[in-house]
């Protein structure tokens, strides 16, 4: 063999591996591609978050209603922020907001007998009024519902309560230590307020969460596309690079022989000589 075949058949063998390893690594291209791609298809859009009630967080937040926070509570209320009248209840509420209102009253005349000795069953009607327009003021409950009545009005009935089984031992207090009924009823709005806030926020949470849940969901949906032009591209070079090797193969299988039929040729023009 003369030196130029042997050059040319070591240039075909160190094509050929090249050719084999190029090819393999499109072949492990289009699998990874795939697998991307059907992973992002059978992915799930996300769920949207129900929404956080103040009914579904109530039992926890009352407890935050109770004398011994009002006490702790050294934020001062302004009872001049109070603005005008609202508009009234819904009538969906009468039944509950009745019932409510004289358990609430009940526990105030109460209160105000132990403590300052002033027996006001007389203006009964008149508490019961202030107390059910109190929170449709304006300045006093910052948002108004259904839920947020219900609220209101279940937590205020577990603090007079409360100030209403405390009232022995507050009446032993000096003056200025003994609590009135008009910065609770402040305080206790303030509360609420507070909670209704908790409840906006753990829901915008909720929704930015979702909204971004929503963001990586389409932008795996578009990603199906890239990743099959990647499969297919590298397909398309792996079949390339296959019937390059083929051809190779080929020629290089096709060297021997070649050299057999040249040396036949040469010892027949010997022979004929």
């Amino acid at each position: 063999m003369s030196f130029t075949n042997k050059l040319e058949a070591s240039y075909l063998n160190i094509l050929r591996h090249l050719l084999l390893v190029v090819a393999t690594i499109s072949l492990i291209a289009v699998l990874i591609a795939s697998g991307m791609a059907l992973r992002a298809s059978l992915s799930s859009p996300p769920q949207e978050p129900k929404q956080v009630k103040i009914e579904d967080k109530a039992n926890d937040l009352k407890k935050a209603f109770n004398v011994e926070n009002f006490k702790k509570d050294t934020t001062k209320t302004d009872e001049k922020s109070i603005g005008p009248m609202g508009k009234s209840e819904p009538e969906a509420f009468q039944i509950f907001l009745d019932n409510s209102i004289k358990s609430i009253a009940s526990n105030l005349i109460s209160y105000e007998l132990a403590i300052n000795k002033k027996d006001l069953q007389e203006n009964r009607q008149g508490i019961e009024e202030v107390l059910r327009k109190m929170p449709l003021k304006e300045g006093v409950l910052k948002k108004t519902s259904e839920s947020i009545l219900t609220f209101y009005y279940e937590t205020l009935i577990l603090l007079t309560g409360e100030l209403k089984r405390q009232a022995p031992e507050i009446a032993k207090l000096p003056e200025d230590k003994k609590i009135q009924i008009g910065p609770v009823l402040l305080w206790h709005a303030r509360q609420v307020n507070q909670a209704v806030t908790t409840i906006d926020e753990a829901n915008a949470q909720q929704k930015d969460m979702f909204e971004r849940q929503q963001i990586a969901y389409f932008e795996k949906k578009a990603s199906i596309l890239k990743y099959a032009t990647i499969a297919g591209s590298a397909l398309g070079i792996f079949l390339v690079i296959i019937m390059l090797f083929i051809i190779v193969k080929i020629e290089r299988d096709l060297r021997p022989l070649q050299e057999i039929a040249d040396r036949v040729s040469r010892v027949s023009d010997i022979s004929c000589k």
